[in-house]
């Protein structure tokens, strides 16, 4: 039995499934990360955008707010400037050329710059001049007191001499029933008739 046409038969049959066999397709350069990060909300602006793909990258394309800029490719990174950023949102555009197949990716995402408003620190106070103004302020208080103190006696005052006026100059002030008033001091009330000897 001869094997060896067997042999170059099976061989051929071997190379011609392999060349058949669906070959396994590489992935794509996709983003992994990138700093400011999609959808981040930074306090700070950003000198620099990073960003990371899952290949090495022969070409980089980066584009900010509709601005193209250059990018440093190193490896699986590629690093864009971003000079100084106003504070708002900014939209990310990115397009690269994968080195392992040469396909090309493409991918958008956005991150906004919200400073954080600093708090104004109150200012400095002079303690001469803090104590001259707390001086100040109760010269001005027991000032207040007085006056009103002042105003209230002259308030009695007015209103006694009123009172006294009236009742010594006045003889009826005051009484009801009795006719013709009061007498002087010292004397007695006059006497009255019966009404019945009329």
């Amino acid at each position: 039995m001869n094997l060896k046409p067997l042999g170059v038969t099976s061989g051929l049959l071997f190379l011609a499934a392999a060349a058949s066999a669906p070959q396994p397709v590489s992935a794509a350069a996709e983003l992994s990360a990138s700093a400011p990060a999609p959808g981040a909300e930074v306090s700070e602006a950003p000198s620099d955008l990073v960003l990371s793909f899952t290949q090495e990258i022969a070409e980089a394309r980066i584009i900010v707010n509709g601005s193209e800029l250059p990018g440093e490719i190193e490896e699986d990174n590629v690093t864009a400037p971003l000079g100084s950023l106003d504070d708002g949102d900014y939209v990310v555009e990115w397009a690269v050329t994968s080195e392992v197949d040469d396909r090309e990716t493409s991918g958008s995402f956005q991150f906004r710059v919200r400073a954080e408003v600093e708090s104004e620190s109150p200012p400095e106070v002079d303690p001469e001049a803090r104590a001259e103004r707390v001086e100040e302020v109760e010269d001005e208080n027991r000032t207040e007191v007085l006056l009103w103190t002042v105003l209230g006696i002259a308030a009695v005052a007015l209103l006694a001499l009123v009172f006294f006026y009236f009742r010594t100059s006045i003889p009826t002030f005051g009484t009801t029933g009795i006719q013709g008033g009061l007498p002087p001091p010292g004397q007695s009330p006059p006497e009255h008739e019966d009404d019945d000897e009329h």
